[in-house]
């Protein structure tokens, strides 16, 4: 999977397209839109490798997000501001290899 996105879009071919969505089809996120065969070709199609370094921030609190990641390997923290100053910890679980972006 890790090969197929690092490619540029262009150089990806169907079958590798295929691929892609087989991985994310079952992704609650995906799973719960119900989405057609084209749609989840569409979106793998936008997908592309991005590499994060440990404690690199990827965006602050009240950003307009324009990105999608699917994050498949590490850890990240999510902080929302709160009277309590409490904060979230996600942890992931499973162990992928990297992440990804999804751009319009």
């Amino acid at each position: 999977m890790i090969s197929i996105v690092g490619l540029d879009q262009e150089e990806r071919s169907a079958e590798e397209l295929q691929v892609l969505a087989g991985y994310i089809k079952d992704i609650d996120f995906f799973k719960k839109r119900n989405l057609n065969e084209e749609t989840m070709l569409e979106i793998v199609n936008c997908m592309n490798l991005l590499e994060m370094e440990k404690d690199e921030i990827v965006m602050e609190y009240g950003d307009i997000g324009q990105n999608f990641y699917l994050i498949l390997q590490g850890e990240v923290e999510i902080t929302v501001p709160d009277p309590n100053r409490k904060k979230a910890f996600l942890q992931l679980k499973k162990d992928i290899e990297a992440a990804i972006e999804v751009q319009n």
